[in-house]
Formats: structure tokens, sequence, C-alpha cells
């Protein structure tokens, strides 16, 4: 592994540190009862076959049987093998500790990183958010954090297990150096052609599975939130060969990644046979003992055979898989290590009543050539109704953004009763203003949770925004009222219905400026016109921006900005631009 993927581990270690040294205690009392439960098997085995082997079973595990013959020495044997059935059986339980600790190790770090990337997201820049793909940012939040858990899960066991030979590897270097080397040597080279395969093959392919993941979530996402449409244009097998393209090569990347994987598990019991077979080989033709005397010692190496066998096999396969997610891992570093585009520092209060001004505003997206709105010079006057006017694209919905502090101006400043609007915190500026937008948006909860969207407030003020909003009569029409599911995205409301609980939303928070884009644009002719008539009156005690299509709504607006082509090129009231002649009287009298 190279070094910008340990930065990667360490970077999502470092906040668990004091449950991996738990976790690395765990593993290494485990692998330290493992080896005392091998080196007690040799008297043991010695006892049982009644060989002549403590000369021939090296240093440490002579030590070991003189121990366990002078701590009992009346029955030897019989205590050998209650102190062997209860190291086994500790060694058992540190065994269940590793795999559960490390297990729910493993998902407590996956809720973490789902949760900050998810955060992440939401508390982003508005233009950054409006440039992602839904599908995956959705990889990021869910998929990502699930599949490199498995790291912080296998990662251990994969420790353990080296830790494991090591210390077997010492223990038989007791026994015979010549028979351990050879051991080892076999080993070496498994573990070098395992290495090979998961730096060659196994990444690029995990990575592979990572881009075909994200772009299969980007094109469901968009099925299912373009729904209608599908279903209108008759576009369902279009949709479903693009879902199939990609899930082709995930398909194939994955069976390619699980097909290598595999094979590793396949070398590691090959080698281990080698390996047996050349220990008994060795032991045959290099111990001048009698085969009856040596019958322990092979046991020993058999029992370290066939824990070496599974030590190897796991090593293999968790090597393999910590490569096959390191690229999730990576995606989400590389979310978390975004650097923030909000450029706000401000911490200034929010002035009152707040006269707005825009002062030679221009701003560009960052994915265009040409800017949206240019040397834009106007004014918002406070308890006033201003209305933008123009044609689609013209910048009407950008100049609301920038107002409302989501955008940031690339030229000029906004100001807020000559306050710079970039010096105020944005919270708390976004706490004295509201948005109902053409584009609703509804999640799956009661009208109630819809209306106050996270905003604690009383029954009594929850029922006047409705009632500005022209929306209780219809709401007290459900059976459950307020308590009413909508649906998801409000499927269970007309257009109307959801656009009036939009307009609650925004009043029940009593704003000191309420934007209004398009926002009746989906009303009926009577609804409309009662909403409208709330609007006007709103103006008693907020400050109310309106973007209009049908300008005979906003005939009573205090001022009318023009817009066109994203620079303001009339402004007065109704009767004013329409004596004048101009762009204003062109759109009223052709409306769109």
């Amino acid at each position: 592994m190279n070094l910008k993927i340990h930065a990667t581990l360490i970077y999502f270690f470092r906040p668990f540190f004091r449950e991996l040294l738990t976790l690395l205690a765990i593993v290494v009392t485990f692998t330290f009862l493992e080896i005392i439960s091998l080196a007690v098997a040799f008297p043991l085995l010695s006892m049982l076959l009644g060989a002549d082997s403590m000369g021939t079973g090296g240093r440490f595990l002579k030590l070991v049987a003189d121990w366990v013959t002078h701590f009992h020495p009346h029955d030897p044997l019989g205590f050998t093998i209650l102190f062997f059935f209860f190291v086994m059986s500790l060694a058992g339980l540190f065994h269940y500790l590793r795999e559960y600790y490390s297990y729910t190790l493993a998902q407590k770090i996956r809720t973490h990183y789902s949760k900050i990337v998810f955060e992440k997201f939401i508390r982003s820049d508005f233009e950054f958010m409006v440039e992602q793909k839904q599908g995956k940012m959705l990889h990021n939040i869910m998929t990502a954090p699930s599949m490199m858990s498995t790291l912080f899960f296998r990662a251990p066991v994969l420790a353990g297990n080296i830790l494991k030979l090591a210390a077997i590897f010492i223990v038989l270097m007791t026994i015979s150096i010549p028979v351990t080397i050879s051991m080892a040597i076999i080993g070496a080279l498994f573990q070098w052609g395992i290495q090979v395969i998961s730096q060659k093959v196994t990444l690029r392919h995990a990575r592979e599975i990572v881009k075909a993941e994200e772009d299969a979530n980007i094109v469901v996402n968009e099925a299912l939130t373009g729904f209608q449409q599908v279903k209108i244009f008759q576009a369902e097998a279009h949709w479903g060969n693009r879902l199939a393209n990609q899930m082709e090569i995930f398909e194939r990347s994955n069976n390619t990644s699980l097909f290598y994987q595999e094979m590793g598990a396949f070398a590691a019991k090959f080698g281990v046979l080698a390996m047996g077979c050349g220990v008994f080989l060795v032991m045959h033709g290099w111990f001048p003992h009698k085969m009856t005397d040596l019958l322990p010692v092979f046991g020993i190496f058999f029992l370290a055979t066939v824990r070496v066998l599974p030590a190897l096999q796991i090593i293999a396969v968790d090597w393999l898989t910590i490569h096959g997610r390191l690229p999730f891992a990576e995606s989400v570093y590389q979310v978390l290590n975004e650097p923030s585009r909000h450029t706000s520092q401000g911490n200034a209060p929010v002035p009152t009543p707040g006269q707005i001004r825009l002062h030679n505003v221009s701003y560009r997206y960052r994915s265009r050539k040409k800017p949206a709105v240019t040397d834009v010079n106007m004014v918002v006057e406070p308890l006033r109704m201003t209305a933008l006017v123009g044609e689609s694209g013209c910048g009407k919905s950008t100049l609301a953004n920038l107002i409302l502090g989501l955008l940031h101006p690339t030229a000029g400043e906004i100001l807020v009763d000559d306050v710079p609007l970039a010096r105020i915190e944005p919270g708390a500026w976004l706490q004295h203003v509201g948005l109902v937008s053409q584009d609703t948006f509804l999640f799956h909860g009661t009208i109630r949770d819809n209306i106050q969207f996270g905003y604690s407030c009383s029954d009594a003020q929850l029922e006047s925004a409705a009632r500005q909003a022209h929306a209780h009569d219809f709401i007290m029409g459900f059976p459950q009222g307020y308590a009413t599911v909508v649906g998801d995205r409000g499927v269970k409301l007309s257009g109307g219905q959801r656009q009036r609980l939009a307009i609650a939303r925004a009043i029940v928070r009593q704003p000191r400026l309420l934007i209004m884009d398009e926002a009746t644009s989906a009303l009926d002719g009577v609804s409309e016109t009662a909403v409208w008539e709330a609007i006007r009156n709103l103006t008693r005690h907020y400050t109310v921006v309106v973007i209009a299509h049908r300008l005979a709504t906003i005939r009573e607006a205090d001022a009318i900005i023009v817009l066109k082509e994203g620079r303001i090129v009339e402004a007065g009231q109704h009767d004013q631009l329409l004596a004048s002649r101009g762009e204003y009287a062109r759109l009223y009298q052709n409306p769109q």
C-alpha cells in the first residue's frame, strides 16, 4: 500500500483510537492463548503416546512441559488435559470477543461516517450542491461507508492472524530452524503472490466497481425522480437498458474481483498442503531420533500447520478484500477533505427592518462562461412588494438566490441597511427569510410535519399560517386533518395543494423577507386570487419579493424590476412601465 492509502486509513482510524487499542488488546490476548494451547499440546501428546520426546521439542516446549509436570506431579496427564481445555476455552472466548467487538466497531464507524458525510453535503455551499449528481452523493453517504466498514471489521482479524503466524514461527524455530525456515519460505512465496495479485488486479477492479455502482445509483435516482416523464414518454425500456448496462459493468468487475479472491484461497490451501508435506520430509531426513519419539514433535508441526492453514486462507482473502474496499474509503476521504466553498465569514447581527440594496452585482456560475446577472443595481424597500419579471433564463431566480445568501456575488455587493450581506452570519440571515419556489418540495410525512419542516410552533401559529396560505379548508377536508400523510413528494395532493402548503411553511416562520418564486404557478384562478390577496396583506408586516411570469398578478407591486439577459432594463410601477412601451409592455401584451 502506498503512502496515500496509509494516510487515508490513519485518517479514518484516528477518531476511534481507544476502541482500536481495546481491540488490539483482545487480538494480542487471543494470539497469546493460541500459542499457549499449541505449546501445552506438546507434553499432552508426549504423555498420551508414551514417547520420550521432551528433548526434541526445543527449549520453549521443554520449559512448558517441565512446568506442567512439576506443577501437578501426582497426576500430570489429568492436569495437562484440564489446563489444555481451560486454555482452549479461554481462547474461544477471546475469539468471540475479537469477532464481536471488531464487527460492532465497524458498524459504529460506518454509522459515524455516513452521518458526517451527509452533514458535509447538507451544509455545503448551495452552488456546490447544484453541481453534484444525486446518485453519486447517495453512494458516498450510504454505500461507500458501508463497504468501507469491511476495512475495520477485517483489518483487526488480518492483524491478529499475522501476529499468530509470527508467534507460531518463533515457537517452531525453537524446535527446528531448518524445518521452520522451509515453512516460512513457502509462506513468504505464497504471500508475495497474493500481494502482487492484490496490488495489480484487485484494487483496479475495485475502483471499477465503485464507479459502476455510482453510475447505477445515478440512473436509478434520475428514473425515480422523473418517473412521471418516464411513463408519459414510454421510456421505461430506455432507462431499463441504461441501468442494465451499468449493472453489467458492475457484475463483470465484481465477478473478476471475486475470482482472484477465491483463487487466493485456493492457493492458500495448496501452499499449506505443500508446507505439510515438506515438514514431514524434512523432519524424516533431518532428525536422528526414532519415529515414535518424533510423533509429538510432528504433532506440534501438524497442529501448527492446521492453524496456519485457516490463518493463511483468511490472510489471503482479507488482504484481497481490504484492497477491494480501499476505493470506497478513498471516495469518502475525498468527500470529507473537499475544501468548503462557503466564503461568508460574517457574524454581524441582522439589521431591522432591513432595506436590501444590490450594488453593481454580477454573478457567473462556475460551469458557465456567460454571467447569469451583470451589473445589477436595485433596492428592495422594507414592508413593500418588489416584483422581478422577464423571460425565462433572464436571471430572476439567480437574483433571488443572491438575496437569500445561497449564492455569493462574483462582483459587487449586497447590503442590508448598509451592512454587507457577506458580513452577516448566514444562519442568522436565513432565519429571517422565507422562500416559496416553483419546485415545491414535500417529504413523506404529515401535513403538520411538512409545514413545520423542523420549526417548532404552536397549533395556533400553524393554523394561522395555513389560513393565510388558503390551505386550512382543504386540510380539514381530510379525515385526519393536519395528521394526514402526504406521500412521497406529496404525491397524494394536487399541485395547487402542494404549493399552498409550501406557502404556509414559509409564512409560519414569520420571516422579515419573503421570496415568492413563481409561487402561484400551479394554482387555479380562484385560489391564485385568494393567495395573492394574502400576499398583499403580508406586506404590512414583511418585505416581499415576487418572481412571476403572469404579469397580471403583480400589477399592484410597489416596484417592478424588468430583466433581460441578466441586466435590468426597466424599473418602475405597472402603469409607468406600460406607458413607456418598453420591455415590460411587450411582455405584458404578449404573455408567455
